[in-house]
């Protein structure tokens, strides 16, 4: 069993442990349980229900960036490049957001399985975070870019 495991009260652990041990004793008792955590039927069930080992399923990124829609969506509508703000910001909330923190979340499970001390590792998630909704949101930007200027002419989104 992992040393890092704590309980409130130290009487706790020793229960726990015990009913652990009872009900996994045809598996393989708390090594067994253990295992089932962290490589075995828990683990993968609980990958499936978060959706294929991300942090976040695409339902639950799109409703974080979903406050996104309004303020994207109303910033602009009086202006000439309305249809290149609109269809940046949806672009950025169904697709370009949620990829990004899925890129985030690939890079953390690589970084958090390094060796490399706490701050290290949380600097470069920090860094990675920045550099992935950055990316997504360049790239998202670039891609509505172009049919803004076919729509609205060559000053739509100056470079």
């Amino acid at each position: 069993m992992s040393t890092q495991a704590q309980c409130y009260d130290p009487r706790d652990r020793t229960y726990i442990l015990g009913v652990i041990a009872d009900r996994w004793s045809v598996r393989g008792g708390v090594a067994g349980f253990e295992t089932d955590v962290r490589e075995g039927p828990i683990f993968h069930a609980i990958e499936k229900e978060l959706g294929g080992g991300a942090l976040f399923r695409y339902v639950d990124a799109v409703v974080l960036f979903s406050s996104l829609l309004p303020m994207g969506l109303g910033m602009h509508a009086s202006n000439d490049h309305a249809a290149s703000h609109a269809a940046t910001t949806v672009l950025g909330v169904f697709l370009a957001l949620p990829l990004a923190i899925y890129a985030h979340a690939r890079i953390t499970a690589r970084i958090a399985a390094t060796r490399a001390p706490y701050a290290a590792r949380l600097a470069l998630t920090v860094l990675a975070f920045v550099a992935c909704v950055t990316a997504a949101s360049l790239l998202c930007f670039e891609a509505c870019r172009a049919p803004c200027r076919a729509w609205v002419g060559v000053g739509c989104l100056r470079a």
